[in-house]
């Protein structure tokens, strides 16, 4: 897979397979690369609707002591299972969504590739909220700390959205299709990637940006998926530069290399104290806090694509190319979940206790019952 590939084209799905069962195997420890990095603050921003902000001057990072690593235990392999998969379809049929997050409202929201950012009520009412973004869509949203939806414009900007569908625009001063995922930090502030000019970006609830940097090596960090940590730090996915990246909130990046073409994408915090992630390499991922990293093979060449924490303890993940989403265990135990689909894109746990997960080409909103 070249490097990226997963980023580029969320509609290049293909389906293959049925249900199956895993084996799995340990990794490798790695040495870890550690860099400052520099904070760079940004042009203020220019809300569109009645509120206004002031830039503020970025942090100074402070350096990073250098992780331990230690290698970890092989996982077990288990049977197959069956699920209880329910799709909702999103009217009008071409919005194709991408991202999606609970709510504030106790809701589901989501992001698409048109100009919409849809809601979804645990029962399956979809409401549709239309903004002006020229065609670009959006794709990260989480939840803001201040009661808000926050999303990753394409076209370079940070939206935030009321409940109500009230959007007050933050330009970032990037580029088109560039400003990609998007959460809430410990620190009380929304932490953002930019793909194209390598950079995590940090964003106030009063709109002040600031962006940091992320070192590249043999190629280019393309930073993607985002999620705060147990350790009260940041951390993220370098899928072009094969590597899983940790920034803490004065802006200190330090980067965990992988092995070449691994091309990591979503990440998740575990339910034991770990970072979990997917990569294109057809293996999911662990990362302690620390910098161990072990790795377990996905059967049936499944590339995982986004993953969250599930409501059963164990991490779930979409495989779009052939049609699943898999269960990893804590301890290295995958299961695999017919999806009949072979467009999943995001996956999330819902307030109702199910797997919520986004349908990209069919335009729909799917509910897993585990």
């Amino acid at each position: 897979m070249a490097h990226g590939i997963l980023i580029r084209s969320l509609a290049a799905f293909a389906a293959v397979g049925s249900l199956a069962a895993c084996g799995s195997n340990a990794g490798q420890p790695v040495a870890p690369i550690i860099n400052p990095g520099t904070a760079r603050p940004t042009a203020s921003p220019t809300p569109m609707a009645t509120s206004s902000t002031t830039p503020a001057p970025s942090a100074s990072p402070i350096p990073t002591a250098t992780p331990t690593i230690a290698p970890t235990a092989s996982p077990t392999p288990t049977p197959t299972a069956t699920s209880n998969i329910t799709e909702f379809a999103i009217p009008g049929g071409t919005g194709h969504p991408t991202r999606i997050t609970v709510g504030p409202d106790g809701a589901l929201w989501f992001t698409e590739s048109s100009d919409q950012i849809g809601r979804i009520t645990t029962t399956g009412t979809v409401t549709l909220f239309p903004f002006s973004n020229g065609g670009m869509g959006a794709y990260g949203i989480t939840k803001g700390p201040d009661g808000a939806l926050w999303f990753a414009q394409r076209n370079g900007e940070i939206e935030r959205m009321t409940t109500a569908g009230s959007v007050t625009s933050y330009p970032t001063g990037q580029t088109d299709y560039d400003t990609f995922a998007i959460t809430t930090g410990s620190d009380g502030n929304l932490w953002f990637t930019t793909h194209q000019t390598n950079t995590v970006g940090k964003i106030t609830p009063a709109g002040v940006i600031t962006e940091y940097p992320v070192p590249s090596g043999s190629f280019f960090a393309e930073p993607a998926i985002i999620t705060p940590g147990p350790d009260g730090n940041l951390w993220f996915t370098e899928n072009g530069d094969d590597k899983i990246g940790r920034i803490t909130p004065t802006g200190t990046i330090t980067s965990f290399p992988l092995a070449a073409q691994s091309n990591p994408f979503g990440i998740v915090a575990g339910p034991d104290g770990a970072l979990w992630f997917t990569e294109g390499a057809n293996r999911i991922g662990r990362i302690t806090t620390s910098g161990t990293i072990t790795e377990y093979p996905t059967p049936f060449n499944g590339e995982g694509t986004n993953i969250t924490a599930g409501p059963d303890g164990a991490l779930w993940y979409t495989e779009p190319q052939i049609g699943m989403i898999g269960r990893i265990t804590t301890t290295g135990t995958i299961t695999q979940y017919s999806s009949g689909s072979a467009s999943l894109a995001d996956i999330v746990t819902g307030p109702d206790g199910a797997l919520w997960f986004t349908d990209y080409q069919s335009n729909k909103i799917g509910r897993l019952v585990p």
